[in-house]
């Protein structure tokens, strides 16, 4: 997954998850999490502009990993898509089999492509 593609995968991943079950995915994001996570669950999200900064929200996949990693902590995580109930619902999931920490980019923004 790319800068130029991270949108479009992120909405066949969500959208048709039953079709990803087992497949391997390779994700750089910052780390973000909520009361409702576990230790182990993180959301590993990139900021998504559609028009201006005003409009910025984070876009990504729960991740289950060994390590508690810090809010904002930037990642490059591989593993393998899964369907996990989590608050009475399927919700995709990646296992985490790897995860890398990496620098923030200087250009942390993702501008879907048109």
């Amino acid at each position: 997954m790319t800068d130029i593609n991270f949108t479009e995968v992120m909405f066949e991943v969500n959208s048709f998850p039953n079709d990803y079950v087992g497949k391997e995915i390779e994700i750089t994001g910052f780390v973000l999490k909520d009361s409702t996570m576990t230790p182990t669950h993180f959301a590993l999200a990139q900021y998504v502009i559609v028009c201006c900064s005003a409009d910025a929200s984070p876009y990504g996949l729960v991740c289950k990993y060994t390590t508690d990693y810090p809010a904002d902590t930037w990642l490059t995580i591989r593993g393998t898509i899964q369907l996990e109930m989590q608050q009475n619902k399927n919700t995709t999931v990646v296992n985490v089999t790897t995860a890398e920490s990496v620098p923030k980019p200087a250009r942390p923004y993702i501008y879907p492509s048109m």
